[in-house]
């Protein structure tokens, strides 16, 4: 999903609770973020949010070394994303003629960026071998 884009001033809470992507979420959903995403309190019931852990001691223990490496292997995903999304030049400079239409330029990237191939190696075999065998 690619929702409208939003000024730098606006808080995540309140991009959250204006799109309306909370509404789409069910049981067992889980929500990756980074420290400092603060949405605990809207969340729907049975939707998790997967945040690193503070370091509040000098080190973390070892679950919490575990969480904080899963987290780091799902994210990589999301930033590999995000990267795909940056190829597209447009998105360097918005000119100021296009800005009122910059939310429909960054949807359509989007769109564009997911009938890429999947990031992800075993959704990628498992997509190639569905086509093969067509």
């Amino acid at each position: 999903m690619v929702f409208d884009l939003y000024p730098g001033s606006t808080s995540d809470k309140k991009i959250v609770q204006h799109c309306k992507i909370l509404e789409q979420m069910e049981t067992g959903d889980l929500i990756l973020a980074d420290k400092g995403f603060l949405l605990k309190d809207i969340l729907p019931p049975g939707v998790n949010l997967n945040i690193p852990p503070f370091l509040v001691t000098s080190q973390f223990t070892p679950e919490q070394v575990y969480r904080t490496e899963t987290i780091a292997r799902a994210r990589i995903h999301v930033e590999r994303a995000i990267r795909r999304m940056k190829c597209y030049k447009i998105l360097d400079f918005i000119p100021y003629s296009l800005q009122s239409h910059a939310s429909c330029v960054v949807q359509v990237i989007g769109a564009l960026t997911n009938l890429q191939p999947p990031l992800i190696r075993e959704v990628a075999q498992a997509y190639s071998s569905s086509t093969d065998n067509e």
